[in-house]
């Protein structure tokens, strides 16, 4: 069967197969939607073309959808990736290729339901979201209205993980297919979450998924691009620091020194700008060595986190304070490290935390740190704190005897510009 598949597909041609335009019910954010079924046969090797590779055949199933900005596709969550016959199967690949859609808004529009098999059974979108949202593992014999999720059950459900049907759960390890899906849902959900007008449900649910134990998130930083991921942490850190309960939560993973869940706890600690989140920073950081890599970046994280709480607070603790000026003064934190960049943007990030405090021992420090060599001066503080990993990367631009330099600013340069803000 699967032989015959790849011959039928190999001598088919390329197809665009639309169903008709469904209006939505007036006043309906989306006014109409349709969908595509996109197939492409094997392409050959161009006349000439030296060996035999060519790209397989696939399949894509496409939403468009008409709103007051135009007309949007979104792919299907069914084939978001492109389908090839080898990874589905000949029976799979070929029922959706052939497959033909049946739509039925909800009667307020937010939501729309699909059928492939004439009305048998139906999934659904989510429409009132940010961006529409396909939910094939809610299945139902007949739209049912109210019955589908809307765009806040769904995003819930997925942050809520495990526990919500057909929501992969993040707690086992699984395989590259599943974790990709479940990060697409994941990206959608917190996107759901940090949008203008979100329950504020939402923010505190997507704080707990990132410190949830389990091998889909494995790493924080590395799920979204820099700049999203820096919406989402502050999105998160938000919730965290408004909420008592929840702050609680994430400062005891404070104690899993080196886990993944320890890391993420530190990022979204930094927004929360109380004496007792700078406390338990202070005593992370003072119970973490510098015996291995990890340690130090831990370190460093650490450091972020309790200068942007002193920052945020205007005030430090005794000791959160004289953990500051220690990072500030020494000429290089984890000895060993100096090449991995962390050292240096852990005494940038003192300093500027300790630019905050208006305090005669603090300017001394600043003073004498400022005498140092300084390269690449500094015009003011940057607002905010980036990732280490950002901040590591990030070079700034200055002329010297004629010569374009890309350098990380000396400790010198930071303590100048903290002492003349």
């Amino acid at each position: 069967m699967a032989m015959t598949l790849v011959l039928l597909v190999s001598c088919s041609k390329s197809t665009s197969v639309s169903t008709a335009w469904v209006d939505a019910p007036a006043g309906a954010r989306v006014r109409a939607a349709r969908v595509t079924v996109v197939f492409e046969p094997d392409s050959t090797p161009l006349l000439g073309f030296k060996g035999t590779s060519s790209s397989p055949a696939w399949v894509r199933h496409v939403l468009t959808v008409r709103d007051a900005s135009g007309e949007r596709d979104w792919p299907m969550v069914a084939s978001a990736r492109v389908a090839y016959p080898d990874a589905l199967g000949a029976e799979q690949f070929e029922a959706l290729r052939q497959a033909s859609y049946q739509l039925e808004f909800s009667p307020d529009g937010r939501a729309l339901a699909l059928s492939t098999d004439r009305g048998a059974t139906f999934t659904y979108v989510v429409l009132d979201g940010p961006t529409p949202r396909h939910c094939p593992h809610v299945v139902q014999p007949r739209p049912a209205w109210p019955g589908a999720h809307d765009a806040h059950a769904l995003a819930f459900e997925v942050l809520a993980s495990p526990g919500g049907e057909g929501a992969v759960d993040h707690t086992r390890r699984v395989n590259a297919r599943e974790r990709d899906e479940y990060l697409d849902e994941f990206r959608w959900a917190a996107l759901t979450a940090c949008a203008a007008g979100a329950s504020p449900d939402l923010p505190v649910a997507l704080a707990r998924a990132l410190v949830a134990p389990g091998e889909q998130l494995k790493s924080f930083a590395g799920l979204f691009d820099g700049r999203t991921v820096q919406a989402w942490r502050d999105c998160a850190a938000k919730a965290v620091a408004a909420d008592l309960t929840l702050r609680g939560e994430v400062t005891g993973l404070l104690a899993e020194s080196g886990s993944e869940r320890s890391a993420r706890a530190i990022e979204l600690l930094a927004s929360s700008a109380d004496e007792a989140t700078q406390h338990a920073l202070t005593q992370a950081l003072a119970q973490t060595p510098e015996s291995s890599a990890a340690d130090c970046e831990r370190r460093v994280n650490l450091v972020r986190a309790l200068a942007a709480t002193t920052l945020g607070r205007g005030h430090a603790t005794p000791e959160a304070k004289q953990a500051l000026l220690g990072w500030a003064q020494r000429e290089q934190s984890c000895p060993w490290a100096a090449d991995s960049g962390a050292p240096r943007v852990g005494r940038a990030f003192a300093i500027r935390g300790l630019a905050a405090l208006d305090e005669p021992e603090v300017r001394g420090a600043l003073d004498e740190v400022a005498r140092g060599p300084c390269r690449n001066q500094i015009i003011s503080l940057p607002q905010g704190f980036r990732s280490v990993a950002e901040e590591s990367l990030s070079g700034y631009q200055t002329t010297h005897s004629g010569v374009v330099h890309d350098i990380y600013p000396e400790a010198g340069c930071w303590a100048a510009a903290a002492v003349h803000r």
